[in-house]
């Protein structure tokens, strides 16, 4: 049987999976993610990266190859495995298999073993950790493209150094930091990371409002709960 999608919120093409559980662990990104990933990389042309780094999930794999065909130079793009997401303990987790051409902070093999296994703290200080051996070229402007929670997570660590969140935040985490927020920081000389708006107007016209735009007041919140 052929797939066909029938609106934009269905992937438009899908690889074959041993189990119908397997898209639900590791979905494809949809037909208007593909879009408007594609139009946010037309998009940069005075924002040019020179490197993309992406999660192992299938999604964030597939924005990054979107990204890529809409910027006019050549990038460079790598898969870090390090990157993957938050899974809490006895959850279900995908088993990437993902193959890689370059060395990674972390090996697809390690995160296979630890995913579901990580308390908040540990998956913190794994994102903290592979994040600070990234390489991050001067003067130069990188992109990460990853899941929610590891996003607040790199904020928690280079930006606030608050408390972890609470199950209220956390509950309302991905509806903060929407699947196709774009959010830009710059790092200072003593390696202390700030936000900054100074790109995102114009990117982030490319994409409809309730995907693109995170709470920012969110990303800065006080240390205890509001």
């Amino acid at each position: 049987m052929s797939y066909r999608p029938f609106d934009l919120n269905m992937p438009s093409t899908i690889r074959k999976r041993e189990r119908i559980d397997d898209f639900l662990l590791d979905p494809p990104l949809t037909n208007i993610g593909a879009h408007f990933s594609r139009q946010l990389g037309l998009s940069m042309i005075h924002e040019v990266p020179t490197v993309i780094y992406t999660s192992p999930q299938l999604a964030n794999i597939q924005t990054g190859r979107k990204l890529l065909e809409g910027i006019p130079v050549g990038v460079g793009w790598n898969i870090e495995p390090g990157l993957a997401g938050y899974y809490p303990a006895g959850a279900d987790c995908p088993k990437f298999d993902v193959k890689l051409k370059k060395d990674t902070v972390l090996k697809v093999p390690y995160i296979n073993s630890v995913l579901g296994k990580e308390t908040l703290e540990e998956f913190h200080r794994r994102i903290a950790h592979v994040v600070s051996k990234l390489d991050f070229p001067l003067g130069e402007s990188t992109i990460i493209v990853a899941e929610a929670c590891v996003i607040d997570a790199i904020v928690q660590t280079f930006i606030r150094n608050g408390e972890g969140l609470t199950q209220k935040q956390r509950a309302s985490l991905e509806t903060r930091i929407p699947c196709l927020s774009m959010m830009h920081f710059d790092v200072k000389d003593n390696g202390k990371w700030r936000m900054s708006a100074a790109s995102l107007p114009g990117l982030l016209s490319e994409c409809a409002q309730m995907m693109s735009i995170p709470d920012v007041n969110f990303i800065v919140r006080p240390i205890f709960d509001y």
